[in-house]
Formats: structure tokens, C-alpha cells, sequence
């Protein structure tokens, strides 16, 4: 999900990452970044996040051949396997996999795996969409389901579902099926695609819309800008449809690569899993000209759930609505 805002580069940034021709972590090479053919929310939001991929090389396609010249490589964890063998065949060398949801698994020393808990971010959103839908219905759907969006999806549903349980009601989400943890994908990202997903919801009662894919915008919005009482949150910040935008997720890697270079620099990479938390790297937008809209008890509801998430007393990722 990815930072539009482009925050300005920190100065742990400015001397651990290198771009091209910029200076090196250390003596055996550039921090580099793959992003192949990869669609992934995550790694998309790395490539365009101004503060942290402008300062690397990315002109790298394939893990093996960054391997060849690169101290640290980040790539999608659907090139997990390509990793690995790199990883194998170069134990000098560092690699982290982002977006990787498995951290339980053993990865090698050299191997790091970095995931957004993004499911803390959309359990406020998914609070906020079940106590804003006109209708008890909410709709959700993917580009591909993958585990990012299952993660994101899941967390939505979550707050879905303590939504319910805190007010009595029974919102229901539809585009999402829990037991198989897999949503409605459109196959493509072609917008007129994306309006006809859009629209079968709106069929459906769906009052509130959370596209979780890149681009979805440009689909969302010819099917929702004159459908009233019909409102969106955005799985990324874009400037569509203000008066119909209840929030956006805004993810920012920048306190993460520049923590992770910085171990590198260091000399204390390990293979302990980074994990991205709330309001450390993913959070909520402003609700901007939705802030009118949103009743002050509603917004009081949402701060105190967000700090529950921060201190650790709420679970994110207990989504059950099907």
C-alpha cells in the first residue's frame, strides 16, 4: 500500500542507502532493489515510497543477477524461492523479503523477512466501514488474492466483526470468504473491469467499497460518483472522490529500510523478522472532508481502538465474516 506523500529522506537514509552513483553501504556493494513483474501492494509501495527506493538501484530484474552485485537486495516475496537460491549461492550477501507473512519459517542467516502488519490499519478501517454502510452491507474485492491482501482483507473483517459485536448489529462483508481466505478478484487491473466488480456489489446493497489493489481508482470511481450514500476506502491515498473517501491506508517503509541498512552498516544483520506496526510505518489518512460525517463518539471509538492495537491488547487478524 503505498505512500504517496513521499516523506522527505531521513539522514539514516541519506548515508546507509545508495542510489545510482550515490555512496555505498560498504566496500562489496549497493543496496538494490528487484521488483521483476511483481504487482505486489508491498513492493510497489517500496519502488515509489521517494524516500526510500529513490536512493537505491532498481534496475534489477532478477534476484541472481542483483546477487552478483549487490550487498543488500530487497525483493517480493514471491520471488521467495529466487532468494533462496541466491541466498544459498552467496551467504556473503543479505536479502530481505517483503511483504513475506511467514516469519514462523526458518530463513537463513543472510535472509530477512519485512511484512506491514497492514491488518491493524484496515481492522480501524473495517470498524469505520461497518458503522458508516447505510445499508449492513460492506464490499471488498482483489486484483489476485495473495497473502498481502489476504492479510488486509482479514483485518477488515475483523473490524467488521467487532463492530458488531460492540453495537449489536450485523453487517455483513461481501467479496470475502473467510474459510478459504480468498476475495473476489477481478483478474486484471483494466478499470472498466474494476467498474463492473464495482458495480455487482452496488447490486448487492454494498455501501461502502475497500478495493484492495493497485489502481483501483480509476475503476471505483465512474461506478460510485453519483450513486449516493455509496462511499470508499482506499488500500493506498489517491486524490479521487474526497467527498466520498472515508480513509485510505498509508503505508511508509522508510523507518524500516533505513533500520534494516542501518543494521547492515553495522555488521548485525540477522535473519529476525521486521515487522511494520501501527503507526510506525501503517496507519489510517486523515478522514479529510469525511471528517464532517463521522460522528465524534465514532471517531473517540477508533482512537481508543487504535491504541488498543498499539499497546498489544487487541488481535488485528481475527477476521470471521464470510
Amino acid at each position: 500500500m503505498r505512500n504517496i506523500s513521499a516523506a522527505a529522506v531521513t539522514a539514516v537514509l541519506a548515508l546507509t542507502l545508495s542510489g545510482c552513483g550515490g555512496a555505498q553501504i560498504d566496500s562489496h556493494g549497493p543496496t538494490c532493489l528487484v521488483v521483476g513483474n511483481s504487482q505486489d501492494l508491498a513492493l510497489k509501495a517500496l519502488e515509489n515510497d521517494k524516500s526510500t527506493a529513490a536512493e537505491m538501484k532498481t534496475n534489477y530484474t532478477d534476484v541472481a543477477h542483483a546477487a552478483e552485485k549487490c550487498q543488500l537486495t530487497f525483493a517480493p516475496t514471491q520471488m521467495r524461492e529466487g532468494v533462496l537460491a541466491a541466498a544459498k549461492k552467496h551467504p556473503q550477501r543479505h536479502f530481505v523479503l517483503v511483504g513475506d507473512t511467514r516469519g514462523e519459517d526458518k530463513t537463513p542467516a543472510n535472509v530477512k523477512p519485512m511484512r506491514i502488519a497492514v491488518e491493524q490499519a484496515t481492522y480501524l478501517a473495517g470498524y469505520l466501514a461497518a458503522a458508516t454502510t447505510t445499508t449492513g452491507y460492506v464490499g471488498t474485492f482483489v486484483d489476485k488474492n495473495t497473502d498481502q491482501s489476504k492479510a488486509a482483507i482479514t483485518g477488515f473483517a475483523a473490524g467488521i466483526d467487532k463492530y458488531n459485536q460492540t453495537k449489536g448489529s450485523s453487517v455483513q462483508l461481501l467479496g470475502w470468504d473467510a474459510g478459504t481466505g480468498k476475495a473476489t478478484a477481478t483478474g486484471s487491473t483494466d478499470a472498466k473491469i474494476i467498474t463492473q466488480v464495482t458495480k455487482e456489489l452496488l447490486a448487492k446493497k454494498a455501501a461502502v467499497i475497500f478495493p484492495v489493489m493497485q489502481g483501483a481508482a480509476a475503476g471505483v470511481a465512474p461506478a460510485i460518483k453519483d450513486a449516493p450514500d455509496v462511499f470508499v476506502i482506499w488500500a493506498q491515498p489517491t486524490a479521487e472522490l474526497p467527498g466520498k473517501t472515508i480513509t485510505a491506508i498509508e503505508s511508509n517503509y522508510a523507518r524500516a529500510v533505513g533500520a534494516i541498512a542501518a543494521q547492515e552498516k553495522e555488521g548485525s544483520f540477522d535473519s529476525t523478522p521486521y515487522v511494520i506496526k501501527l503507526e510506525k510505518g501503517v496507519e489510517l489518512t486523515s478522514y479529510g472532508e469525511f471528517e464532517k460525517l463521522l460522528p465524534p463518539d465514532l471517531r473517540a471509538e477508533v482512537a481508543e481502538l487504535k491504541k488498543e492495537i498499539r499497546v498489544g491488547n487487541l488481535d488485528a487478524s481475527g477476521g470471521t465474516q464470510q
